[in-house]
């Protein structure tokens, strides 16, 4: 979706969910320009999905430093297809024990 107001509103939601995950100790940075370099990289990837955010920002949640977080929004999947198979991926990865 490329409709400006659409964009504000993710950009609103990006904010709010990062602002939420930090505060709740979810999401830890050790940095705090990386803050800044999450929402610009989830506003450019979102392309109107909430959805596709939350997966994203569950996935950063999930690394451990900055180093990681900072390869993780580097590699951040397109579209909801990629984002659902990088996530049968890891289930199908964990029940294997690998």
């Amino acid at each position: 979706m490329s409709c400006p107001s659409a964009e504000a509103e993710v950009s609103v939601f990006i904010a709010e969910a990062i602002r939420e995950r930090l505060d709740n100790g979810d999401l830890t940075v050790g940095t705090p320009s990386l803050v800044d370099d999450i929402a610009h990289a989830l506003v450019n990837g979102a392309e109107g999905m909430l959805l596709w955010v939350s997966f994203q920002i569950h996935e950063l949640c999930l690394q451990h430093c900055d180093e990681n977080i900072r390869k993780a929004i580097g590699n951040l999947p397109k579209g909801l297809t990629e984002t659902f198979n990088r996530a049968l991926d890891g289930i199908i990865t964990q029940g294997k024990g690998i």
